[in-house]
């Protein structure tokens, strides 16, 4: 029963990065958890499973929603739920797409961090742990410095997990400061099963768009 403060989940795109770090967080909240997943029906599944829940807190690449304002992930929460719903495997620029980013750049800036800060510092809201779930932190730049201290002296009960396709992109100083867990491409019989369970196609196609995937879950959608 025991998490690292800050982990960095890497795996290429269609990986199920953050399905992934969602299942973890709601593990995390789960009031009936089992050795090896969450119960699912509780509170703290429901709320976590709708990205409500009070102490998870999300972070990820946007735009400014207007020219006078900076680029915060809390404008764009509902944005964010609905998308996760329809599209847990899409890429980062679908999800910009979806708030019509257009040819803008998404990123995490600098307000975003110290407003991290601020929220991870306060008591958890329904008394357990707190965390957070940072979706593409190849997206901080220079700005990510700003967290380095909340990375290595965390709140009590404080998890932090980054969902990262690109190490490369990631500032050294954060990656060196997590630990870091590396997902496999997803295997092509699996990706075969959810394609024909979910009645997008038949067994001959899924079997063929899966072996065409090359691991990526989000490839096969796409074919």
């Amino acid at each position: 029963n025991v998490l690292p403060h800050a982990l960095l989940i890497t795996g290429a795109e269609g990986t199920g990065g953050l399905p992934i770090g969602l299942a973890l967080a709601q593990y995390i909240f789960c009031e009936n958890k089992s050795e090896t997943d969450s119960c699912g029906k509780c509170a703290g599944c429901n709320k976590a499973a709708k990205l409500e829940h009070a102490d998870l807190h999300l972070s990820f690449p946007t735009i400014p929603p207007n020219p006078k304002t900076k680029a915060m992930s809390r404008y764009y929460l509902p944005e964010f739920r609905e998308f996760i719903q329809q599209s847990p495997y899409g890429t980062t620029f679908e999800w910009l797409q979806h708030i019509e980013a257009e040819n803008k750049q998404g990123n995490i800036t600098a307000e975003e961090c110290r407003e991290i800060i601020d929220g991870l510092n306060l008591k958890s809201y329904e008394g357990g742990k707190k965390v957070l779930i940072m979706w593409r932190p190849e997206y901080l730049g220079k700005e990510g410095n700003i967290l380095l201290k909340l990375i290595e002296e965390p709140p009590k009960d404080t998890v932090m997990i980054f969902i990262a396709e690109n190490t490369e992109d990631i500032l050294p100083t954060i990656k060196s400061r997590t630990q870091e867990g590396n997902l496999a491409p997803i295997n092509p019989a699996d990706i075969a099963l959810s394609l024909t369970t979910r009645s997008l196609t038949d067994p001959k196609k899924a079997a063929q768009v899966a072996h065409m995937a090359m691991g990526s879950y989000t490839e096969a959608l796409r074919l």
